[in-house]
């Protein structure tokens, strides 16, 4: 059995965790160039994924 103080700690931990993931990605996302994306995203070839590969 959980107690209600170990319910709010995780919760809190959760959110927080949460918090500091946005954080990171945000602090990526401004660190990035849209231009070099797009010539990586040039490179891939334009195939159809194998059968194993797929939902």
């Amino acid at each position: 059995m959980v107690s209600i103080n170990q319910f709010i700690v995780n919760a809190l931990s959760e959110k927080i965790s949460a918090l500091q993931t946005l954080d990171i990605l945000e602090k990526s996302a401004k660190r990035a160039y849209r231009e070099a994306f797009t010539e990586a995203l040039s490179r891939v070839p334009d195939v159809d994924a194998p059968k194993n590969d797929t939902l």
